[in-house]
C-alpha cells in the first residue's frame, strides 16, 4: 500500500507529522491493517497526541471486543 510505504520512509525521517497523516489515509482505505494501526498509535505517542487521550484499560468490554474483531 502506497500511503503505508510513504508513511515508513517519512518515520524514517522523522518527518512524524507526515507519517501520521500518511498512517491515518492507510487505515481508513484499510481499517483491518494491524500494522499500520500500531504505527499510528507509535506516531501519535512520538507526537504527544496520546497523553490527552482515554486510555485502553477505561474502554468498555464491547469496545475491546469490537477492536478484537477487526483482526
Amino acid at each position: 500500500m502506497q500511503a503505508y510505504d510513504q508513511a515508513k520512509d517519512a518515520v524514517w525521517n522523522s518527518k512524524l507529522s507526515e507519517a501520521q497523516k500518511l498512517l491515518m489515509e492507510a487505515v481508513e482505505l484499510k481499517p483491518d491493517f494491524t500494522e499500520a494501526h500500531s504505527n499510528l498509535g507509535n506516531v501519535l505517542k512520538e507526537l504527544g497526541h496520546l497523553d490527552n487521550q482515554p486510555s485502553f484499560q477505561s474502554l468498555s468490554q464491547a469496545d475491546i471486543g469490537r477492536l478484537y474483531s477487526l483482526y
